[in-house]
């Protein structure tokens, strides 16, 4: 169970290495994070599961749910809770930057169209200049 949420955990401290750290420098190790971290994040929810089966079965086969497997579900729980919210947190951040790269991307297109329009206005205006 630890080890599916260290891995979350890693992934989404790269995801978020790549895009607090300013500009994004490749898109596609940003997209190659952020699928790792979705991944790491279905195996933590997929483990978790696993663990909370185990402890219900072993309380159902001694006829009693003890105060230990209670404790060591909750504490699953608060641990896979955590890591989902880490990977939510990085998730909405990934969105966000993306949409603000999207639309750097967009102005910056627009930018260039506007740099030749000018560019070829001041040409026809030099050529034909008294």
């Amino acid at each position: 169970m630890s080890d599916a949420i260290a891995r979350m955990r890693e992934s989404a401290t790269r995801v978020q290495n790549l895009t607090y750290g300013g500009t994004i420098k490749r898109s596609g190790e940003v997209i190659e994070s952020y699928e790792q971290l979705a991944r790491a994040a279905a195996h933590a929810e997929a483990e978790y599961r696993r663990v909370k089966a185990i402890a219900a079965l072993q309380a159902m086969t001694e006829g009693k749910a003890s105060a230990a497997k209670a404790e060591h579900v909750a504490n699953a729980d608060d641990g896979v809770a955590d890591a989902c919210q880490r990977y939510k947190v990085t998730a909405a951040v990934l969105d966000a930057r993306n949409k603000a790269l999207m639309a750097e991307k967009t102005a910056h297109a627009g930018w260039v169209e506007e740099i030749k329009r000018d560019t070829v206005a001041d040409r026809i205006e030099a050529k034909y200049a008294p």
